[in-house]
């Protein structure tokens, strides 16, 4: 009886140890399909938003697909203009990550991608391009 009892205990203890490993995987571009939020100067004064609440922006409905080869798109659905290049992978802390973007023309732009926490606790992925002259904010589309 006390040996059924000790591979008891042993068969318990060793299912809940293999549910303790949790394989995180690591998100990135390609994990979300993404609707821009803003676009700002370089002084943070909005330009244009997603939002056709806020009158004092010009309303632009611009998405952005990435996969994994690493193409990156971004659609400006209100202009009808495509934007194609590459992203590249430079820095990766944590939660944040640094991209290199270029485009066909040499443009090159600096893109963070990282969560936001926000003062209820909750949290969202986003995505921010740097210019030299603007700040575009991206997020995961709403399902």
């Amino acid at each position: 009886m006390n040996r059924f009892r000790n591979m008891f205990i042993l068969l318990c203890a060793v299912l809940l140890l293999s549910g303790c490993r949790t394989a995180t995987k690591e998100v990135g571009l390609s994990d979300f399909d993404w609707q821009m939020e803003f676009v700002s100067d370089e002084n943070g004064n909005i330009l244009a938003s997603n939002s056709k609440d806020n009158a004092a922006d010009s309303y632009k409905n611009v998405s952005c697909i990435c996969d994994e080869n690493p193409n990156i798109s971004i659609i400006d659905k209100t202009e009808g203009k495509t934007w194609s290049g590459k992203y590249s992978l430079k820095v990766s802390v944590k939660d944040t990550k640094s991209y290199d973007l270029t485009f066909p023309d040499d443009v090159s732009v600096i893109e963070i991608l990282g969560v936001r926490k926000y003062e209820d606790g909750e949290t969202a992925y986003s995505f921010v391009i740097y210019t030299d002259d603007k700040v575009v904010s991206f997020l995961p589309k709403a399902i």
